[in-house]
């Protein structure tokens, strides 16, 4: 089963989404509180293989009960029992790469079916499969929703670590009608009653439990077994689960809960079963995230009616090592505004951008920084910006991300592509590629130093002249020899330390121009690239918000200033 189309209408905060999902494996990207989570619990109320769904007032967009939600998904690979004219055949609709969507199908046509669910004011959700020529739809049942095989993957996962009603593991299990019996002889004699149990059946799907989980990444202390879980002796139901030897795997981490919960489910569901994943990362370390995403990508793309076979994957994540790991074309950007919800495709060609740059698509808004020393600059600079504003550029959601040198417009240019609010703040001393005025035409702010210089040159030339031996003083620390400082100055200065001195008063006295000690310092940590680290940029940014108030007429403090406005959206 693959979705290929997704149309939300009043839903939670979507108040309007059309997305044609572009690949087997759909990973969300984006801010927070951008509908992200929505788009999976949208899919996972239309394929529901259950009817006893809860829904309330707070399920509708803003609250309003006046028009009903509606959420139409469209699937295409369905099983051929749901084809047959008896079923669903007279409402399929066609599909192909080209043309997307359409409500006849054409020679070529990938057959789908539009499963739409809708729920007015009474809160009685309804299931129809739908299209132009019989708007009116044709009700679809549980028994009929539940061969789409949909598996989610939330925080919540402890119920398909157990047996019980709607489980993964109960439909993984022979003999249901005997398991049952079981559970009820529990309820009434406890541990005794399970230990004398026939528990073939429920060892059996232990041990496919415990294999499918160690594929995922889960290794198991010892051998996985099933066992009544201690806390239904004192309750009115007893829930038989996994135990790990002698301990629940209820009690192992969370990412490992969501691992086996998944591995499970994926035996429990017919191939090419729909997965869906919210935050895929939650509890893992990356070199498991990385295993797990491997392992769902591969799946995806294993022909239709193979053994290991997902029909499709989509997952939402706050992870760089997410991003880094899938290949660019398996993400989405979701931005929302006002209700309107869109999800971006991204470009087989922002490849690197992403790899270098996972952040960036995290964000609301992205400063792209040339090089280290400016990502530093700002880092320092947060301090200053939020006086008067009293809270991080993280509740903003503005980025800090540094550029890579010559590629920092390129990499603006690619962020803004995808939707982002972008802003470059660049060096004026070499041309940049794209140049000012086509990134501007883009909507991407441009900060540049006035005059052709750097942003060493930038702050020598405008911190008070008495604070420029702190910038030599840093750059003696982290070269560790105050000699090659002082000789790098000097050359610029046209002599040497013997002649002229080691130090700012000794220049002076011989008759060097405040103006040319200025040139000097800055050319000197341009060209030795004193402070091309982001943390001694971040140290020389120390410095210069110290002496910021004092100079606030300078370009230095003009434009660190409107950075700072556009970082806050001012």
């Amino acid at each position: 089963m693959i979705i290929r189309k997704v149309q939300i209408r009043r839903y939670r905060g979507i108040k309007v989404l059309d997305w044609d999902p572009a690949s087997r494996f759909s990973c969300l990207v984006g801010p927070g509180d951008s509908t992200k989570s929505t788009i999976l619990s949208a899919i996972e109320l239309a394929l529901s293989p259950v009817n006893n769904v809860f829904i309330n007032d707070t399920d509708f967009y803003m609250g309003d009960v006046g028009q009903p939600l509606e959420i139409t998904v469209s699937v295409g690979q369905v099983p051929q029992e749901l084809l047959r004219d008896n079923k669903f055949g007279l409402e399929v609709r066609g599909w192909n790469a080209n043309t997307g969507l359409r409500d006849e199908p054409q020679d070529g046509d990938e057959l789908v079916l539009s499963i739409k669910v809708s729920v007015d004011d009474t809160l009685e959700p309804n299931w129809i499969v739908v299209n132009d020529r019989k708007p009116e739809g044709e009700k679809i049942g549980p028994n009929d929703r539940s061969t789409l095989g949909l598996i989610r993957i939330s925080a919540d996962v402890e119920q398909h670590l157990s047996w019980g009603r709607g489980s993964a593991l109960l439909r993984l299990t022979d003999n249901q009608t005997n398991l049952r019996q079981v559970i009820a002889d529990a309820n009434r004699r406890a541990r005794e009653i399970v230990a004398g149990a026939d528990l073939e059946a429920l060892k059996e799907a232990v041990v496919k439990a415990q294999k499918a989980s160690v594929n995922l990444g889960v290794k198991p202390m010892k051998q996985y077994v099933p066992g009544l879980e201690a806390r239904a002796i004192s309750g009115r139901a007893a829930l038989l689960t996994i135990y790990d030897g002698a301990v629940p795997v209820k009690q192992a981490g969370l990412g490992t809960q969501r691992l086996i919960a998944l591995a499970v489910q994926g035996l429990a569901f017919p191939e090419g079963a729909i997965v869906l994943i919210d935050e895929i990362e939650v509890g893992l370390e990356p070199h498991r995230i990385c295993h797990l995403l491997r392992t769902l990508k591969h799946a995806t793309e294993q022909p239709a009616g193979s053994p290991q076979n997902i029909g499709h994957v989509i997952t939402t994540t706050h992870s760089p090592t997410v991003i880094v790991e899938l290949p660019a074309h398996n993400h989405g950007v979701v931005r929302s505004a006002e209700g309107k919800t869109v999800v971006g495709h991204v470009s087989k060609e922002l490849q690197g951008t992403l790899r270098k740059a996972p952040d960036a698509l995290l964000g609301k808004k992205v400063l792209v920084c040339e090089g280290k020393t400016e990502l530093g600059l700002c880092r320092a600079a947060e301090k200053f910006w939020m006086v008067g504003r009293e809270v991080p550029l993280s509740h903003v959601g503005t980025v800090l991300l540094a550029g890579g040198g010559t590629e920092a417009p390129r990499t603006a240019k690619h962020l803004a592509s995808l939707g982002y609010g972008v802003a470059l703040l660049a060096d004026s001393d070499e041309p940049i590629n794209p140049d000012a005025n086509s990134l501007q035409s883009l909507g991407i702010r441009v900060f540049q130093w006035a005059g052709t210089v750097s942003i060493e040159e930038r702050i020598a030339l405008d911190l008070p002249f008495q604070d420029l031996p702190k910038i030599i003083q840093l750059a003696i620390d982290i070269v560790s020899l105050d000699v090659t400082v002082i000789d790098a100055i000097c050359s610029r200065l046209g002599s040497n330390p013997t002649s002229i001195g080691s130090d700012i008063d000794s220049w002076r006295a011989n008759g060097i121009s405040e103006g040319k000690i200025r040139e000097a310092i800055g050319k000197a940590a341009k060209d030795k690239d004193w402070f091309k680290r982001i943390d001694s940029g971040e140290q020389l940014g120390q410095i210069v918000m110290h002496t910021l108030p004092s100079i606030q007429l300078s370009d230095l403090a003009q434009k660190l200033t409107s950075v700072g406005n556009w970082a806050y959206g001012q």
